[in-house]
Parts: C-alpha cells; structure tokens; sequence
C-alpha cells in the first residue's frame, strides 16, 4: 500500500472575511443598478456558491446563469484554445 504524504493548507482568507466582501459587492451592485434587474453570470463549477451567496446579498431582482469554459478536450494537454459551452 502506498502512502500519501499529507499536504498543508494554508487559509488566504478567513470565511468572515469573505462574507464580508461578498456584502460589500452585493451592496454596491445593488446601488449601481437600483431599479433594475441583475443577470449574474458565473464559469463553472467554481462559481456557483460565490454567486448563490452574492445573490442573497442584492437587493435587486437578481438572476444567474452560468457557462463552462474548457481548454483540454479528450486529452491531458491543453489545447490553448478556450471553448466556452
């Protein structure tokens, strides 16, 4: 049986320091564009609980969607071309 090595992780940024700017963008979204409806639009997967709490925070009529991006195809190597799907 082959042993893994344990890796070390290091926070960048603490949850409550996220939260907290997560509020501070969905504040000002919702003052850039009072009045209006917001389409937030995410790459996935990566994107998809950053925009579920950004949304929770807006103040607005707010909707998402979101696109996948891909650059590998069927192989282990890039392609260097982005495909957006």
């Amino acid at each position: 049986m082959r042993r893994e090595r344990a890796e070390t992780l290091r926070v960048l940024l603490s949850r409550a320091r996220i939260a907290r700017r997560v509020r501070q963008l969905g504040r000002q979204i919702s003052r850039d564009f009072r009045g209006e409806s917001v389409l937030l639009v995410g790459v996935l997967k990566g994107a998809c609980i950053f925009l579920a709490d950004l949304s929770r925070e807006i103040s607005l009529n707010a909707s998402f969607d979101f696109l996948a991006a891909a650059s590998y195809g069927q192989t282990s190597n890039t392609s260097g071309q982005v495909r957006l799907g």
